[in-house]
C-alpha cells in the first residue's frame, strides 16, 4: 500500500470536515435577526363618528363600541375596520352624527355610578347587619326571621316615622337566611380565635358538662374559667358531638382531641369542674382519673343541683330557685 497516496487522502478528508465545523460555528454564534417592532395604534377622536371609543391602556388602547360593548383588537383601531362593524352590527346608526354616540357614553357612565351607589354597602350598613345577627342568635330564633320579620317591621316604622328616604336605607341592610347564617358563624370564629388567643400559656379552671339535643346526639360542652388582666372571666370554650358512648374514656378523648388541635396543654389546667356522674368522677375510668394521668396536680370538684322553694308573703305563689354547689370527693359543700 502507498503510504504518501493514503496521507494524502486523509489530509484533505480532515481539512473539509474542519471547514464545515468553523462554518457552522460561525452561525451559530452570529446573533439571530431582530423582529421588526410593531407601532401600536392611537385612538382619534374621529373614531367616534363610528361609534367607537377606547378602552385598555394608553399605550395601547382597545376600540370599543359605545352601542354593543364589543371590544376589538388594537388592529382594528383603523377607519375602515370600525366602519364596517357599524355598517354590519348596528346598520340603523350608519346615519347617526358623533353626537349621538356621545350621549350614550354620558348615559352609560351615569347609569354604572347609579348602580354603584345602589348595590354598594355603607359600613353602618354591615355593623346594622352583625348587630341584628348577633340578636337572632342570642334570642335562638331561625336566621330566617332576619328577611321574614325583622326586615319588613323595620322598614315599616321607619317609614311611618321618617319617610320613604329612611326606607331605603332600611333596605341596604342584608338581613337574609344566608347572611345571617353567615354572621353567626364570623362572629364564633373570631370569639373562639380571642380565646385561644386568651389561654394561650395561661392557667384556666375547665367546666365539662354532657347532655343530649332534641335529636337525641350526647353533645359534650366546655366551659374555662380564666384570669384576663385584673378580672376572672367565665368564657365558654366548645360543644362537640360524642361519636360513641358517653364513658369516660370518650369524654377524655375528645377533651384530649380539642386540646391537641387547639395546641393547649393540659399543664396549665389547674381545676376540672363536673356533675357528679360515673363517667365523670370514676376513681378507675372517669374522666379524672384520664385528665390526672396528664396532670396530677388538677384539683376537680363536682357540683349539685338543688332546688328551694321561697313562698311569698303578699300571694300564696311560690317560685323555685335552682341554685348551683360545689362539693369536693368527701361532698363537703362550699
Amino acid at each position: 500500500m502507498d503510504l504518501r497516496k493514503f496521507l494524502t487522502v486523509n489530509s484533505a478528508s480532515t481539512t473539509a470536515a474542519d471547514e464545515a465545523n468553523f462554518s457552522s460555528s460561525s452561525s451559530m454564534d452570529e446573533p439571530p435577526a431582530k423582529k421588526a417592532k410593531i407601532n401600536s395604534r392611537k385612538y382619534s377622536e374621529d373614531y367616534l363618528n363610528y361609534g367607537f371609543t377606547w378602552t385598555g391602556s394608553v399605550d395601547t388602547p382597545l376600540p370599543l363600541c359605545v352601542v354593543c360593548g364589543n371590544t376589538k383588537t388594537n388592529g382594528a383601531m383603523v377607519p375602515s375596520k370600525l366602519k364596517r362593524h357599524l355598517e354590519k352590527v348596528h346598520p340603523s346608526l350608519v346615519s347617526k352624527y358623533k353626537n349621538y354616540f356621545e350621549r350614550l357614553i354620558t348615559n352609560s357612565a351615569k347609569q354604572s355610578q347609579k348602580f354603584e351607589k345602589a348595590v354598594r354597602l355603607s359600613d353602618k350598613a354591615q355593623i346594622a347587619s352583625y348587630e341584628v345577627a348577633q340578636l337572632i342568635a342570642q334570642k335562638m330564633k331561625p336566621h330566617s326571621i332576619g328577611e321574614t320579620l325583622i326586615g319588613p317591621a323595620c322598614r315599616i316604622m321607619v317609614k311611618c316615622m321618617l319617610g320613604k328616604e329612611a326606607e331605603t336605607e332600611i333596605n341596604k341592610i342584608p338581613l337574609s337566611n344566608d347572611t345571617i347564617s353567615r354572621r353567626i358563624a364570623d362572629m364564633s370564629e373570631n370569639i373562639a380565635k380571642n380565646v385561644h388567643q386568651k389561654l394561650n400559656n395561661k392557667i384556666f379552671a375547665l367546666q365539662i358538662d354532657e347532655s343530649t339535643d332534641i335529636s337525641g346526639k350526647a353533645q359534650l360542652m366546655g366551659f374555662v374559667r380564666l384570669i384576663n388582666g385584673d378580672s376572672i372571666i367565665n368564657q365558654f370554650l366548645f360543644c362537640q358531638e360524642l361519636s360513641g358512648r358517653t364513658t369516660g374514656k370518650e369524654i377524655f378523648d375528645c377533651v384530649d382531641n380539642f386540646f391537641k388541635n387547639s395546641n393547649f396543654s393540659w399543664n396549665f389546667c389547674t381545676g376540672i369542674c363536673t356533675d357528679g356522674a360515673p363517667a365523670m368522677v370514676g376513681n378507675e375510668k372517669g374522666f379524672w382519673t384520664y385528665a390526672k394521668q396528664k396532670n396530677a396536680d388538677i384539683i376537680t370538684t363536682h357540683r349539685v343541683y338543688y332546688t328551694s322553694r321561697s313562698f311569698s308573703s303578699q300571694n300564696s305563689s311560690y317560685g323555685t330557685n335552682i341554685c348551683f354547689g360545689r362539693c369536693d370527693k368527701n361532698s363537703q359543700l362550699y
